[in-house]
């Protein structure tokens, strides 16, 4: 027979949590869902030995969103570690990416920083090899 753990009584803080609750679980869901998109994507580009530069770096970009998932980030680290030998300055641009959009080491753990952190996401220029093919001239038009 299991046991079914005791009822802790309600904090204010469980008060507070009740009205995010149900945009944390459709988080966590479409989270779920972007793993179950970008996996396929990922093992394919892996298997293949793909040197695709455009669909590595829209891979990356699109998984970048995510990366506050486990699972995301995992996928987002196996995928750098590849295109690391297709071009180690572009991968150094998507890790800092990800460490300025993500990675809290530096910063305050203030109510504000998660958003400023996503404004400087937002606020960042192309990746550098997109950058260059659209000042050539032979990148996608705008």
């Amino acid at each position: 027979m299991q046991r079914l753990p005791k009822r802790r009584r309600p904090t204010k803080s469980d008060a507070l949590f009740q009205p995010v609750a149900p945009l944390a679980a459709r988080i966590t869901g479409l989270s779920r869902e972007a793993v179950a998109q970008y996996a396929p994507i990922v093992e394919e580009i892996l298997r293949s030995g793909s040197r695709d530069v455009r669909h590595i770096e829209c891979t990356l970009d699109g998984l970048l969103d995510f990366c506050f998932f486990d699972r995301a980030l995992q996928l987002y680290r196996r995928l750098c570690r590849h295109y690391f030998d297709i071009d180690p300055a572009v991968t150094a641009f998507y890790i800092d990416a990800y460490r300025e959009m993500w990675d809290s080491d530096g910063e305050p753990a203030a109510a504000g920083a998660k958003g400023k952190r996503k404004a400087k996401r937002d606020s960042r220029p192309a990746s550098p090899s997109r950058h260059k093919r659209t000042k050539s001239g032979t990148g996608a038009s705008s």
